[in-house]
């Protein structure tokens, strides 16, 4: 099975640790993981590439209104045979839900926070709404969430109770 993950960029955060982890295991476990960030660079964008066993790729996002990207990975996930588009985090997990869309595949989204829209202004805010229509559309099939507090705040906001999935990453991950 082919997975491509779309994650805004692979700077040091323990969302990107955990992709960084989680595509690692899968490969381990005989699925093929792709990448795909809007901008390259980072120290897990440095990891990966030097693990060299992921296809890492940079769709040279050129800032807020460059929608390009969409098309980009829907061309992306066409000519790779992708199976299933996964986003990590706003605003890759509208991106995701549209490519998928467009090429008739499965989403998935994937949030590992709480409350960023208070915590990040204007921007979060709307892309976290945005990511909710999104989140009910029929090839969402699953929005994932990592902490219960995630899971209760986004339920809370109007995301479809029906498609969660709850995977606590604190129990699955070695820390340090």
């Amino acid at each position: 099975m082919k997975i491509l993950f779309h994650i805004y960029g692979l700077g040091a955060g323990g969302a990107e640790r955990q992709l960084t982890y989680l595509v690692k295991g899968l490969h381990e476990r005989g699925l093929e993981p792709h990448i795909l960030v809007l901008s390259e660079g980072g120290p897990f964008w440095e990891e990966l590439k030097a693990w060299g066993k992921c296809p890492l790729i940079s769709l040279n996002w050129r800032g807020k209104m460059d929608f390009s990207v969409i098309f980009k990975m829907a061309r992306y996930v066409r000519e790779n045979q992708i199976d299933l588009i996964q986003g990590w985090l706003s605003p890759t997990n509208s991106y995701a839900a549209i490519a998928a869309m467009l090429t008739k595949r499965v989403a998935v989204m994937g949030i590992r926070n709480s409350k960023e829209e208070e915590e990040y202004g204007f921007g979060p805010w709307l892309y976290v709404r945005i990511d909710k229509i999104f989140a009910h559309f029929p090839v969402v099939k699953t929005v994932v969430c990592n902490s219960y507090q995630g899971q209760k705040y986004y339920l809370h906001l109007g995301y479809p109770q029906k498609n969660y999935m709850l995977f606590p990453m604190a129990f699955l991950f070695p820390l340090g």
